[in-house]
């Protein structure tokens, strides 16, 4: 059978405090992926919500009052490129956690590098552009959105009013003018690209199985046009469900960061995402599990590993999507 494309997705990816001092002290950017290298190699195309700001030490200064600042410092570039990182989604409750100043600045050095970004800019009409890849046989594109921080909202110029740098701000809600600017911005970047992937940093924190709110949200996205719901916020993963032949990845959980770990949740327990496509169409899904120990990430492995899949399965079936263990990965049945 021919190959498709591939897309690795992750959810937040958090370079600052402890991981920054981590590498800068070991002098090795590629050490937050651990082993996980291997599979970012497998893909066409690779996206993660990077939540954290990536900026000189000197550049703007803490938000105030917030409790959690996120900074890491320009040798984050290194490692995105070491992973081959396509594009990044940048609508999230930390890319402005040291003002429009080191927001700016970031986007600079993605430029600069090459990595597209989507969700946060100069202005709404930036935060709102899709990052838009193009693989050897698709393009794609990538939205994103965030419910969190309305006062970081990103806005245009008007009349006696400058444009203002922030994020793409939608409520997860289904109706109303943002809601509306979003399923316009999806059908544009139906226009340009194969499959559009929208990234929503939305909800709230360490939810098993996501509310009734957030599945008409995820459903709507589906509806509007989108290819491929890519959640995150919740910090620990939550099922798939194919809706329309599409996947909806509720919560990607937390790929690399410094967070204190919940016993329960386990947030430190994720999976790195691989689907494929084929002319457009959904042709695989499999996931990897993951675990973060000591500012790195790594494949998951034995008891831990199975532990981590099983309770995925679970999640799973809850929203009526069968899964199947083939090797150290857990694969969606797709009918």
């Amino acid at each position: 059978m021919e190959r498709g494309t591939r897309l690795a997705l992750v959810g937040d990816v958090m370079l600052g405090r402890m991981v920054d001092q981590t590498v800068r002290r070991i002098g090795d950017p590629s050490s937050v992926w651990g082993n996980t290298l291997t599979i970012w190699q497998q893909a066409d195309v690779r996206f993660i919500n990077l939540e954290c700001v990536i900026a000189r030490r000197e550049t703007g200064k803490q938000w105030f009052p917030k409790v959690f600042h996120f900074r890491a410092l320009p040798w984050a570039l290194d490692a995105l490129k070491v992973a081959s990182i396509d594009a990044v989604s940048l609508a999230n409750n930390h890319v402005l956690d040291y003002h429009e100043e080191a927001l700016l600045e970031m986007i600079s050095f993605l430029d600069t590098a090459g990595i597209a970004h989507a969700g946060a800019g100069a202005s709404l009409s930036s935060a709102i552009q899709p990052a838009v890849v193009e693989s050897q046989e698709l393009t794609v594109a990538l939205l994103a959105l965030t419910d969190n921080e309305p006062r970081w909202e990103a806005l245009d110029a008007r009349k006696r009013r400058v444009a203002k740098g922030g994020i793409f701000y939608v409520p997860m809600a289904t109706s109303g003018s943002r809601f509306e600017r979003l399923v316009r911005a999806i059908r544009k970047a139906q226009k340009r690209a194969d499959i559009v992937v929208v990234s929503a940093h939305v909800g709230p924190h360490m939810r098993e199985a996501p509310g009734k709110t957030y599945v008409s949200f995820a459903h709507a996205i589906i509806d509007a046009g989108a290819s491929v719901y890519m959640g995150s916020s919740n910090h620990a993963f939550q099922g798939v469900e194919i809706y329309r032949d599409r996947p909806i990845l509720y919560d990607l959980g937390d790929f690399v960061d410094d967070y204190a770990v919940d016993p329960v949740m386990r947030n430190d327990c994720s999976f790195l995402f691989l689907l494929e496509f084929q002319h457009s169409k959904l042709r695989s899904l499999s996931m990897a599990p993951t675990v973060i120990s000591e500012m790195q990430v790594n494949l998951a492995r034995g008891r831990e590993r199975d532990r981590i899949m099983s309770r995925m399965g679970r999640l799973c079936r809850g929203l009526g999507t069968k899964t199947r263990r083939v090797n150290d990965r857990l694969e969606v049945v797709l009918d």
